[in-house]
């Protein structure tokens, strides 16, 4: 006996929605946005309210930056509130960030100072001087609010002297994450500018 085929439109309407849910599934493992990747630019040249740097202003030699373990990620941070921190997954850095503080900051004081007075591997002119002032710096906070503002906070040490501590908030510019970005450079060359007016220790006999 041959059997008989469910009519067409039967067979139709079981098959529609299967197919339409392969379509949504589709749809929804193509909508995640590819990752995009910065690196801090250098941050904004010495403004008319920078300190004055005497021509007497010694050597630095500024050692790699420290950075809380929460920046250890690649992934960019945002401050929700005081306890929270949220991770953009597809906004990463594309080098280590206590790299490239480390490197920021070291254009910032280079453009202050000189290249022939600012020292770290890479920057400057690579020749330490025996009376360069090591300087400490370490962060406590560098990231940005919802907004896009950024705030940094740091603690830094010239040679021997007492540490000195500051906070820094800079708004970004537009809403693109590319304002946020040069937000967090331009923390960097307050935090420069706050160096070099910290008092310098005084020298050995």
């Amino acid at each position: 006996m041959t059997r008989r085929r469910a009519p067409f439109s039967a067979r139709t309407a079981l098959t529609i929605p299967a197919l339409g849910l392969a379509v949504l599934l589709q749809a929804g493992c193509g909508a995640t946005p590819p990752s995009r990747f910065y690196v801090l630019p250098a941050p904004p040249t010495a403004t008319a309210t920078a300190p004055t740097v005497p021509a007497s202003y010694p050597a630095l030699r500024l050692l790699p930056v420290r950075l809380p373990d929460y920046l250890s990620r690649p992934a960019m941070a945002i401050r929700q509130d005081d306890s929270e921190i949220r991770y953009l997954d597809t906004t990463r850095w594309a080098e280590p960030l206590d790299d490239g503080v480390t490197r920021a900051l070291g254009q910032a004081l280079i453009e202050r100072l000189g290249d022939r007075r600012v020292y770290r591997s890479g920057l400057g002119n690579g020749i330490v001087t025996a009376d360069a002032l090591p300087l400490r710096v370490e962060v406590l906070r560098f990231d940005n609010a919802p907004d896009g503002s950024a705030v940094l906070e740091a603690r830094w040490q010239l040679g021997n002297a007492p540490w000195q501590r500051g906070r820094y908030i800079t708004p970004a510019a537009g809403s693109e994450r590319s304002g946020a970005v040069a937000a967090l450079a331009a923390t960097l060359g307050q935090l420069a500018d706050a160096i070099i007016a910290s008092p310098i220790p005084a020298a050995k006999p």
